[in-house]
């Protein structure tokens, strides 16, 4: 926290975070990891088992993400068996086709859901004239609320980066107005000198690793400030306004 300007009616202070790059290097990483995680993991998953005769047909897997789409497919008829290899997936057990060709997974099928996965399609497979089978699951609600929550705390995190605070403190007029410029625009709030009970610096935790700045209200409300800084900018203001005791 500075003093820009100071007569002995008028004193003008100016406050930005004292771990600014911190900040905005936090803020970015927060906003990456939010974005990768939109793209990589949002998918629509979708397996479909068309029979073009009753002992022929074709298996397909189709995964589609944001940034692209993934098909593999196999034919019906090569299809042996159906097993549950534990250990593929999250929920216990990934559905895996055993081909003639070699293995066929389904783990981003099978999360949660291996036994009634692999029922449907071994019932599916067991009978010839069976109709055509489509499976859908789609995670995007799930993964898409963590990412666009993660996009919204990082961006939280950058407009506390480029915040800037400045006091006006106005004997003349006994008036006090706190301008808050950040990335989405300025904010003022004017108060009566009348009001003030006090204005000091605090820890923002029990940890001790950071300060800032509140000015008290005698309603007990507390109206955030600054930041604090080495050169007693607190105790300056604290006399100008004539409050007693130190920062």
């Amino acid at each position: 926290m500075d003093i820009v300007s100071q007569t002995p009616t008028c004193l003008v202070a100016q406050a930005r975070p004292g771990k600014r790059p911190a900040f905005l290097a936090v803020g970015v990483l927060v906003i990456a990891g939010g974005v990768l995680i939109l793209l990589m993991t949002g998918s629509v998953v979708t397996l479909t088992c068309r029979r073009t005769s009753p002992m022929e047909g074709k298996i397909e897997l189709v995964s589609s993400r944001l940034i692209g789409s993934e098909t593999r497919d196999a034919p019906l008829e090569s299809v042996r068996s159906v097993v549950i290899k534990h250990g593929i997936s999250r929920g216990g057990g990934g559905v895996v086709l055993l081909t003639n060709t070699g293995e066929f997974s389904l783990a981003s099928l099978s999360s949660g859901r291996a036994d009634e996965l692999a029922g449907r399609l071994t019932a599916f497979l067991s009978v010839p004239g069976s109709p055509d089978l489509t499976i859908r699951q789609d995670n995007r609600p799930a993964t898409f609320g963590v990412g666009l929550a993660m996009i919204a705390v990082g961006a939280l995190i950058l407009m506390l980066g480029f915040e800037k605070v400045v006091c006006n403190f106005d004997k003349s007029g006994k008036r006090i107005a706190i301008v808050r410029t950040g990335l989405f625009g300025t904010r003022k709030a004017e108060y009566e000198m009348g009001q003030v009970a006090d204005f000091r610096a605090e820890w923002t935790s029990k940890r001790r690793k950071g300060m800032v700045v509140y000015l008290m209200l005698k309603s007990g409300d507390r109206v955030h400030a600054g930041w604090p800084d080495d050169r007693d900018t607190v105790g300056a203001i604290r006399r100008f306004l004539g409050l007693n005791g130190g920062n």
